[in-house]
């Protein structure tokens, strides 16, 4: 049989670790039997439900070219977008899963129904937990205003996100997070290390010079985090 691989990991970090994409290079080796043939290999850095992937594109026009065989690790790594698996199906393509030997038309869309599912998921996970860092570091950016000099406001945005990465994983947990005197004590730290900026090097909105009232940089600080 003769093979194409084809390999996809989501962000550039994975691409440049290798994380991911060497499980991926192993189970198509593990997969191949003596007298096959590996006769290219491609892979993109992109998100499963993009469809218009050079790599992706490029190893589907070489599997018809050379009546070739298109083999991935697993289905998500096609794709996560299950109306592009079915199309791809239907277009006489032929390609084999490494982790669903055998598997039917059936199978495969069911298959490629859970792997959209899954995306859609992941979505809303990620999406949920960016709400809920910005309300926390928010929370930090209101206890962060009572501790700066009248005139230093423009800081507030810089020390609420230093103030957090600092944080243990512990301190973060919770949605707002509890002001301990170890949390308070950090965010002091931060506001020290910032206190004698000077203003032309931070500031970039004249706008928020005029921001006096505490309440006023409080919401200053949360639009711009």
């Amino acid at each position: 049989m003769k093979y194409i691989a084809y390999y996809r990991v989501s962000t550039k970090g994975q691409g440049e670790s290798g994380l991911g994409l060497e499980a991926q290079q192993e189970s198509v080796k593990q997969y191949m039997t003596p007298g096959d043939e590996l006769l290219s290999e491609f892979q993109d850095i992109e998100s499963g439900k993009k469809r218009n992937r050079k790599g992706l594109q490029a190893a589907i026009e070489l599997c018809k070219n050379e009546n070739a065989v298109l083999l991935v690790a697993k289905l998500d790594r096609l794709g996560r977008d299950a109306e592009m698996i079915f199309n791809l199906m239907n277009s006489g393509l032929q390609f084999q899963v490494c982790d669903l030997p055998g598997a039917d038309f059936t199978t495969i869309g069911f298959m490629a129904v859970l792997a959209e599912r899954e995306r859609t998921a992941i979505s809303k996970r990620t999406k949920d937990a960016y709400e809920a860092k910005k309300l926390r570091i928010a929370k930090v950016a209101e206890v962060a205003s009572a501790m700066i000099e009248p005139g230093h406001e423009y800081l507030v945005k810089k020390i609420a996100k230093a103030a957090y990465k600092s944080m243990t994983k512990e301190q973060k947990a919770s949605v707002m997070i509890t002001m301990t005197q170890d949390v308070k004590d950090i965010i002091k730290c931060e506001v020290d290390k910032n206190k004698n900026k000077p203003h032309h090097h931070v500031l970039k909105d004249r706008k928020s010079t005029r921001l006096n009232s505490s309440h006023a940089n409080i919401s200053y600080a949360v639009f711009c985090l």
